[in-house]
Formats: C-alpha cells, sequence, structure tokens
C-alpha cells in the first residue's frame, strides 16, 4: 500500500486515516484548521448511534425553504449556491415523507449497530480517545413506535 492522503482531521477522517495506518499504508491527513475543529467540533462530540435519524424527515421540506436563507439557521444555503444545489434540494424534497424517513432510520441503525464496539476497539488500541458514557433522558407526548424505540447496546 503506498501513500495515501486523506483530507478532513475530524472524527471520520480521522477514524479512515487510522485505519489506514494499521493497514500498512503510510497517511497524510491534511485539513484547513485544527483537527476535529469543524463539523466533530459542530456536533458537540456527540457519538450516540440510538439516535442517529435522517435529516430529510416528513414536513421538513417546508420548514427547510424558511431555514434555507436564514443567517442563524440548521439549514442554510446561501442563495448563489441554490442553481448548482438544485438537483440535491429537489431530492432532498422528494425524500422529507415518512416511508423514506423510515427507510433511513433502518439503515443508519444498521450502520451504527457496530460504533460503541468499534471506538471500544480504538481504546484499547491505546488511541488517545476521550470518550465519556453518560445517561440521557428523552421525553415525549406520545408513545413511540417500532423503529422509534431506543436501543442501548453494549452498556452505553
Amino acid at each position: 500500500m503506498g501513500r495515501i492522503v486523506v483530507i478532513g482531521a475530524g472524527v471520520i477522517g480521522l477514524a479512515c486515516a487510522y485505519e489506514l495506518r494499521k493497514r500498512g499504508a503510510e497517511v497524510v491527513v491534511v485539513d484547513k484548521g485544527q483537527p476535529g475543529g469543524a463539523c466533530s467540533l459542530g456536533n458537540a462530540g456527540w457519538i450516540v448511534p440510538s439516535i442517529s435519524t435522517p435529516l430529510p424527515a416528513p414536513g421538513l421540506a417546508l420548514t427547510s425553504l424558511k431555514w434555507m436563507l436564514q443567517q442563524d439557521s440548521p439549514f442554510r444555503i446561501a442563495p448563489r449556491a441554490i442553481p448548482q444545489l438544485a438537483g440535491w434540494l429537489w431530492n432532498f424534497r422528494r425524500h422529507c415523507n415518512e416511508r423514506d424517513y423510515r427507510a433511513g432510520v433502518k439503515a443508519l441503525a444498521g450502520l451504527n449497530q457496530r460504533t460503541m464496539m468499534l471506538y471500544d476497539a480504538l481504546e484499547k488500541d491505546g488511541s488517545n480517545l476521550r470518550l465519556t458514557c453518560a445517561g440521557l433522558i428523552r421525553l415525549a407526548s406520545t408513545m413511540a413506535t417500532d423503529d422509534d424505540n431506543c436501543q442501548i447496546k453494549n452498556g452505553k
């Protein structure tokens, strides 16, 4: 395996670089800022597989239109970028429905099934990993059904 360049020193980029090094590759990580300083910092370091949900949720299309032009919204798109993103935006709107949302929840649950086990393996390998396991209380005004139920695995 030759030299590999990983662009992005967030949690995903660093995990990829770590795994590539374990497999014998020479790895260079490139980022314009501090490691873990962009998206990984923006999510406050949360790694909560049991509450990972897809962004396009039922009813979000109309809300997103309002958010797109607000400076402080969670889904802001600069007006000049809208023409280039038109296809993506159309697909996003098309997937803001119950059926696609449930399919996304199921897919993410499958992807996250081994997350905590993989973090445990990183810790055992001696990674300088600061993982804190703490409780979380979720309240709802209605009973959750099937895929909406939170499952805690591996004691975390």
